[in-house]
């Protein structure tokens, strides 16, 4: 066997191993920013339930005081009062919502772009042995 067809087979053998090792980092990247976007929703559910809890402390303390006062809880200034806590509410969560979708879809992104320069790197990888390939037979 000629010398510069064991080398060959050698850098092939090799360039297997390092692809091997590339696609297992990639791998445990790729479950590294899983587990940081399951992370982040658990902190977005946390700060839903806390804003929901403000909106049904808040809207205690306005039943209470409104009762304090006389008011009528039927009433539609006490009916407007609670409707715009109610909507502020709903705004916080829906920004809320917004914020936890950017950073899921951010994590979608970035696992992409990590495997698309995996793909990258193994190719030119391939196409430097290849051109190695062609040197040594020249």
């Amino acid at each position: 066997m000629p010398p510069f067809i064991a080398l060959l087979a050698l850098a092939g053998i090799a360039e297997g191993v390092k692809a091997v090792f590339q696609i297992n980092a990639e791998d445990s990247r790729e479950e590294q920013i899983n587990l940081q976007t399951e992370l982040q929703t658990v902190q977005y559910q946390q700060k839903k339930l806390n804003t929901y809890d403000t909106m049904q402390r808040v809207l205690a303390t306005q039943t209470a005081q409104a009762t304090v006062r006389g008011v009528s809880l039927g009433s539609p200034s006490f009916n407007a009062i609670q409707r715009h806590t109610y909507d502020l509410g709903a705004k916080e969560l829906q920004n809320q919502e917004t914020e936890l979708s950017f950073v899921q879809r951010n994590a979608q992104i970035e696992k992409s772009a990590a495997r698309s320069s995996l793909y990258a790197s193994l190719f030119g990888d391939v196409a430097e042995i290849g051109l190695k390939a062609a040197e040594l037979t020249a």
